[in-house]
């Protein structure tokens, strides 16, 4: 069954946000808005530099219980080859935050329209697997918000301007590959010794 790795999914989420989202400059010519990824340790704000930006992080990653499945398969290929213990790929849930962020209300607007477009409230995320596959994974939004505020105390110098944000947390439902494979000597023949064996004959038909 098909699956990916975590990094993947990060990957693919910057590749269907970035260049994607657009606000109008000062001469109402569309341009894209900055992506970053960034952890979700410290102060989530961002110095934006008094543009509009979009940035992402992964806050959460949970097993998915319901779909869990034996935790190894075994494949003993053919009689000459040794046995493999494979732990399989399992299946997660990844929470996943995206922050919309504008100075204008407008944009975060307009923002906020073309990030729903992109990822519906349950959709499918497209993933490049390690094959050069399409794996499709299952994202539904959890919770959205209005966060706008001042950038006080945040060490910005835009601490005296409004701040328009969005938050959206999103739930990516995928299997992720542990890539976790034991290989063990497989047992060929059973060397008995015969005096043992005859001797342990011998006393059997005594009794």
């Amino acid at each position: 069954m098909s699956s990916v790795f975590i990094d993947q999914l990060d990957e693919a989420l910057m590749t269907l946000l970035t260049g994607k989202i657009f606000v109008e400059n000062d001469k109402g010519e569309k341009v894209p808005v900055p992506v970053t990824f960034h952890l979700p340790e410290g102060e989530g704000m961002p110095d934006m530099a008094g543009q509009s930006m979009v940035s992402l992080f992964q806050y959460d990653l949970l097993p998915d219980k319901g779909r869990l499945e034996s935790d190894y398969t075994i494949d003993i290929g053919d009689l000459q080859g040794d046995a493999e213990l494979t732990k399989p790929a399992m299946p997660f849930k990844v929470f996943y935050q995206i922050d919309l962020w504008s100075d204008w209300q407008g944009d975060v607007i307009t923002m906020t329209h073309q990030l729903q477009a992109l990822i519906p409230a349950f959709g499918t995320l497209i993933v490049p697997d390690s094959n050069g596959d399409d794996y499709g994974a299952f994202v539904e939004l959890k919770h959205f918000k209005n966060g706008d505020t001042k950038l006080w105390d945040t060490g910005s110098k835009y601490s005296d301007q409004r701040f328009f944000r969005r938050i959206f947390r999103y739930c990516v439902n995928a299997r992720l590959d542990t890539a976790s494979i034991q290989r063990y000597k497989r047992v060929r023949e059973v060397a008995i010794d015969a005096d043992i064996k005859d001797k342990q004959d011998r006393g059997n038909q005594r009794g």
